[in-house]
């Protein structure tokens, strides 16, 4: 029985992943901890997530910036296959739905994604620590 069928709630991390954080992980200076490597990196990834989105172009424009630039927190985030995006949008759905699907102020807006955003951060930070781990970056 392969790990997918044992459980299917919880799959594995892909190798996409692993290599992103390794990538990102590895370019931090070398006298940072793990786990404070780990939190740094999951500030900046929560951060370009819940950065403003414009259009199209604005889209294709931050996909160029992390190929052209090499920031390996703008790639992890924008990373089809990693899909942290798919984290922000769940909580802002269950958000939504929890207040009976009522829009928010601007000012009520900005709070929530300053409370998502934490909760990302430390949602991100344990899901970095234990890539880390598997990776095996200090």
């Amino acid at each position: 029985m392969g790990r997918a069928e044992t459980f299917p709630g919880r799959p594995r991390r892909g190798d996409a992943e692993l290599a992103a954080v390794r990538k990102a992980l590895s370019a931090m200076p070398g006298r940072l901890s793990a786990r404070a490597k780990c939190r740094t990196l999951a500030k900046r990834v929560a951060d370009h997530l819940v950065a403003p989105a414009g259009d199209a172009l604005d889209s294709t424009l931050s996909r160029l910036r992390a190929a052209i630039e090499g920031d390996p927190a703008l790639a992890l985030a924008l990373d089809p296959e990693v899909d942290l995006h798919r984290d922000l949008v769940r909580e802002r759905v269950t958000r939504f739905e929890a207040r009976g699907c009522t829009q928010l102020t601007p000012d009520a807006w900005a709070a929530e994604t300053r409370e998502i955003v934490q909760l990302l951060e430390a949602r991100f930070a344990e899901r970095f620590r234990r890539a880390c781990k598997k990776v095996g970056v200090n």
